[in-house]
C-alpha cells in the first residue's frame, strides 16, 4: 500500500512528465501550420463563428 509521501512523489512525477509531452506536443510542426491557418480565417475567432447580428 502507498503512504502519502509515495503518493505525492508519484503524482509530481506524472505531473512533470504530462507538462514535458505538453511543451513537445505545442512545438510539433503541426500547430504552428494550424495556428497561420485559424489567422487566415478571421470568422473562427472567439464568438465569431455565429454573427449574432443577423442571426
Amino acid at each position: 500500500m502507498l503512504n502519502c509521501k509515495m503518493v505525492r512523489r508519484v503524482r509530481k512525477y506524472k505531473r512533470c512528465r504530462f507538462k514535458g509531452i505538453r511543451r513537445v506536443n505545442d512545438a510539433h510542426q503541426i500547430e504552428e501550420v494550424g495556428a497561420k491557418l485559424r489567422a487566415m480565417m478571421p470568422w473562427i475567432g472567439k464568438n465569431k463563428l455565429v454573427d449574432k447580428a443577423k442571426n
